[in-house]
């Protein structure tokens, strides 16, 4: 599959990178071969900022916020 491919190159050795505070995904099969290579597994939900668009918090503390590439992002990036 294409995107895990990509993935796998960005993330080839996930320990010696900078861990963020916060990782906004689009696509599910994004998201999904992101956090699989990355190893995070558990999160707790603390938002859900549009229907389909979820903020969480990975136990290093990273905010996650994810949505399908169908769905709209909601109020998360406002036009100016």
């Amino acid at each position: 599959m294409e995107t895990h491919s990509h993935i796998n190159k960005k993330f080839s050795d996930p320990p010696s990178f900078h861990i963020p505070r916060e990782l906004i995904i689009e696509g599910g099969a994004t998201a999904y071969a992101s956090l699989q290579k990355l190893g995070w597994d558990t999160f707790t939900i603390t938002d859900e900022i549009a229907p389909g668009v979820i903020r969480m918090r990975a136990p290093n503390g990273t905010h996650v916020t994810m949505k399908p590439g169908s769905y709209p992002w909601g109020g998360l990036f406002p036009s100016k």
